[in-house]
């Protein structure tokens, strides 16, 4: 993470300052349009930051833009539909469907990892989370995703007891994809993680998952999955700032909470469209929010 925060747009996106507990929402904002669909944004080459934006989801029209002074432009081009990235040894690394992609400071995309190159069939591959080493990233593949929907319009869950919950498969998984390309399963199968989205590390060097169809926020310890927290249904982005906090955004809820070290949840901002997968810069107290159907990035004071 850089220190050094440079301007992220040109209309810049300040959170209103309340004294109330009171959540912002999108109307208390200004927001930069990045492009159509966007989903995770880091900070890269150059201290700029850089968007997945997943297009029209027409084979190869997907991008990766890069923000440099309040301006827009594509980075890096032919991808079908980019999610997580980051930034990870010289290289910014993106999932993209059923592959994971590298790309270099001159914008060139090579394959990381393909679906033959995984241990399981791949579904669909979303976070990506730089590793403690910076030699590699955590990626999660959802699984099940297609049949986690009730309505499609509105956007509307089955009920966790449901029957047609029960009848998931339970095939979500947390791989981690060495620089090299080697694919390992670190996190297998499991009730409490039904369609894995959001991952990162903790304070302590451990996995951070968002369980984004049963809402749980969990960590992995020695290799056990435990349940930090409840009730965050849709959780994509999940991370842990240095003094402890942690905050979760809800895609189809478009909100972020935020759970302090006390165990205090509390909505830190809402009414977004979609709170896609953020990027916390918690030494500038800061989160920039991809809103995906909006097609914007919003820049929240924390």
């Amino acid at each position: 993470m850089n220190h050094k925060t440079p301007p992220l747009f040109l209309c810049s996106v300040l959170m209103a300052m309340v004294a109330s507990a009171a959540s912002v929402t999108p109307a208390d904002c200004k927001a930069i349009d990045v492009g159509q669909r966007p989903e995770s944004i880091t900070r890269g080459f150059g201290g700029d930051f850089f968007v997945s934006v997943m297009g029209g989801q027409e084979p190869g029209d997907a991008t990766i833009n890069r923000i440099h002074n309040g301006e827009v432009s594509v980075f890096a081009t032919g991808l079908n539909e980019p999610k997580g990235i980051a930034f990870v040894g010289g290289y910014l690394v993106v999932s993209d469907l059923d592959r994971v992609m590298k790309i270099d400071s001159d914008g060139n995309v090579s394959e990381l990892a393909t679906s033959s190159n995984f241990p399981h069939v791949v579904s669909y591959l979303n976070d990506v989370a730089a590793d403690e080493f910076q030699n590699g990233v955590y990626v999660a593949d959802m699984g099940d995703r297609g049949n986690m929907w009730k309505s499609a319009d509105p956007r509307e869950f089955w009920a966790i007891d449901s029957p047609e919950a029960a009848a998931f498969q339970r095939i979500g998984r947390i791989y981690h994809i060495s620089l090299s390309g080697t694919v390992k399963e670190v996190v297998a199968p499991s009730d409490l993680m039904l369609c894995p989205n959001g991952v990162s590390l903790d304070n302590n060097g451990n996995l951070l998952i968002g369980a984004f169809f049963n809402g749980y926020l969990l960590n992995v310890i020695d290799g056990e999955l435990s349940i930090l927290e409840e009730n965050m249904r849709g959780a994509d982005a999940v991370e842990q700032s240095r003094q402890g906090d942690y905050y979760i955004s809800s895609w189809n809820q478009g909100k972020v909470w935020k759970i302090d070290t006390e165990g205090n949840v509390s909505v830190l901002a809402e009414g977004f469209l979609s709170a896609a997968d953020f990027y916390l810069d918690d030494r500038n107290n800061m989160i920039y929010l991809p809103d995906m159907l909006a097609g914007k990035v919003y820049r929240l004071l924390l």
